[in-house]
């Protein structure tokens, strides 16, 4: 980048994400990405070895915290991809203000914001695709000299080794430059070399810990991990297929645009184009189609979520960056397009996204506060996660054996804990499954280690059985032996102690966040620890005492609770109605029908005791 306004965006770019970075653990794959590069092993398909190099190499600087460290990669990502927009759009138009709107565009949109200031991968990814577009521009000008020719094969080759996404936006530009040019030969090299981070994975799937991901030693192995076999290519859920379809994605994706700074950048991507002709605007536009097209039609996360919609919008990056690129022809001559730019950064700045530095890592030490030397067996990506980037990274009880449920039902990753954990005891079989041959029950491994606390967090996953009682404690379940004794006197004095304490969730925190994840589980392990105290007075004949210590802690969830959950308020109309509180029971149930799920057995005669 020669254009002092390129350097200039992305300096100021980075300064802006630097004041604006994370302050501690985000959820999602941060902690599962933080957790591989501390321990030495992969991440998850494809396995990102260009980000985990890059977090390994940052980890070494002298400057906050480690995962400070890992969030500043994404911060310099970012920057250099709003240095390269700027200096590609300059270039294509001869006009620097127009490619200081495309820059200001990409570095205030709120969700490109969002992955600028934590440890992901997408900064890395839009920046490989973005230097791809600035090394085209770059042969293109030259006329394919064997430099620029070796750098455009291996920008192509870093971003299509990085995230298959790229190759979106990679293939159809790649394959028109390729059309006669006159080195092709360098660009093909250069392709080659573009994918040798590739070989750092399987370098990486010998470290012996439980934070990596597969057995990356053997071609097949490498295979599978590449092309997401286990998830599906471009899908993002394994085996499931509750996508809500592509016209779902692509209104989901106009509602993405529509609060991405307002909407003014691709309204003003749509004045762009039309101003345009070009054989380079076609193959750009055919790829922002097949980003939307090709992926909606295999993505399969239902959008009904908030969550899951969450998820999702982050695979709206890509062809985000190419609207911020066209955005910069918009026909605004002269000092117009500077103007506009900053109007940009006045409105991004009110947008721009606010963390939270405690909810997460708050939620992953409660989740490690169990009895010594416990097995702990977690379900759902924020609970492992968050507790892996605390083991890994900062060395948070790491007696503890935590074992993922998904995880255990592969072959490898049962290989790979009998490597590291040789204190746990895995009975004969390749893996975990209820049902298939030469593999193992949850009651056999469970048995097997009986010996020691056993903990599930998150629930079990269904289709195995076991005896095991399991009894709320704190944010997740401790598993007692079938017919062993259980001091049900302690258990309610001491549960209440283990529970997380709600002033370290953001009860403001917005639809769809991990941090509203936190305040629900949180929530939920209240309602749990009274509806065992339910269950416990219905065994003991409606014991009046625990009829109340039900009944007080279900009231303060549907009192207190911003989200309460329908069975809440079931459980609390049972509670005060077999204390007597009629009253309180009508309304409690009146509340639950009004979203009780049509499954529920029990509806009719609650709403006949309703009313």
């Amino acid at each position: 980048m020669k254009g002092r306004w390129a350097w200039l965006a992305g300096g100021v770019a980075l300064l802006v994400y630097a004041l604006t970075l994370h302050g501690g653990l985000p959820g999602g794959d941060a902690g599962e990405l933080a957790s591989a590069a501390c321990a030495g092993g992969v991440a998850h398909p494809p396995g990102y070895p260009l980000h985990g190099l890059l977090l390994r190499v940052f980890a070494w600087l002298p400057v906050g915290s480690l995962l400070t460290r890992f969030h500043l990669v994404s911060a310099v990502c970012s920057a250099v991809t709003v240095g390269l927009l700027v200096d590609v759009v300059t270039r294509w138009t001869k006009r620097p203000e127009a490619g200081v709107l495309a820059g200001v565009a990409w570095l205030v949109s709120p969700l490109p914001w969002l992955y600028a200031t934590t440890v992901e991968v997408f900064a890395l990814h839009t920046m490989l695709v973005a230097a791809f577009g600035w090394a085209l521009t770059r042969d293109v000008e030259l006329k394919g000299t064997a430099r620029s020719a070796l750098g455009l094969g291996l920008f192509a080759g870093l971003a299509l080794s990085n995230h298959q996404t790229a190759l979106f936006v990679v293939v159809p530009l790649l394959g028109l430059r390729l059309w006669r040019h006159p080195k092709s030969r360098a660009v093909l090299g250069g392709l080659v070399l573009g994918f040798a981070p590739l070989l750092l994975l399987p370098l990486w799937s010998g470290v012996d810990t439980p934070f990596s991901w597969g057995d990356l030693r053997t071609v097949e192995g490498l295979l599978t991990h590449l092309l997401r076999r286990e998830y599906g290519t471009f899908q993002l859920a394994s085996g499931e297929h509750i996508g809500s379809g592509l016209g779902a994605f692509l209104s989901a994706f106009a509602q993405f645009e529509w609060h991405q700074v307002f909407a003014l950048i691709a309204v003003g991507a749509l004045l762009g184009v039309t101003q345009v002709r070009s054989k380079w605007l076609v193959a750009a536009a055919i790829g922002f189609a097949s980003a939307l097209l090709i992926f909606g039609s295999l993505a399969n996360l239902s959008l009904d979520e908030a969550l899951l919609r969450e998820v999702v919008a982050r695979f709206f990056l890509l062809p985000h960056l190419l609207l911020c690129a066209a955005c910069g022809f918009a026909p605004l001559p002269g000092r117009r397009g500077l103007v506009v730019a900053a109007g940009l950064l006045v409105v991004g700045v009110t947008l721009r996204p606010h963390h939270d530095a405690t909810s997460v890592r708050s939620y992953g030490l409660s989740l490690l506060e169990q009895p010594s030397n416990a097995l702990v067996l977690t379900q759902g990506d924020l609970i492992g996660n968050s507790m892996r980037a605390l083991q890994a990274c900062e060395h948070v009880r790491p007696e503890l054996r935590v074992i993922d449920e998904q995880l255990l039902t592969y072959a490898w990753y049962v290989t790979r804990l009998r490597r590291a954990f040789p204190d746990v005891v895995f009975p004969e079989g390749t893996r975990w499954h209820p049902t298939e041959g030469g593999a193992f029950r949850l009651q056999q491994f469970l048995d097997a280690n009986a010996n020691r606390p056993l903990v599930v967090c998150g629930g079990f996953k269904a289709g195995d059985v076991h005896s095991y009682r399991a009894v709320p404690w704190g944010l997740c379940e401790r598993l007692v032996p079938a017919g062993a004794a259980f001091d049900e006197e302690s258990w309610f004095r001491e549960s209440e102690a283990a529970l997380p304490s709600l002033a370290t969730t953001d009860a403001s925190a917005p639809k769809g966040s991990w941090e509203e994840v936190v305040r629900r589980d949180v929530w939920n392990a209240r309602a749990q620890r009274g509806l065992h105290a339910l269950n416990v007075a219905i065994a003991r004949a409606d014991d009046q005492l625990w009829l109340s210590r039900a009944y007080t802690v279900l009231k303060d969830c549907t009192e207190h609770d911003e989200g309460v959950a329908p069975s809440t308020f079931k459980n609390f109309g049972i509670a005060a109605g077999r204390l007597g509180r009629t009253d309180e029971m009508k309304v409690a149930f009146k509340r639950y029908l009004a979203s009780a799920p049509k499954s529920d057995p029990e509806v009719p005669a609650i709403r006949a005791l309703a009313q």
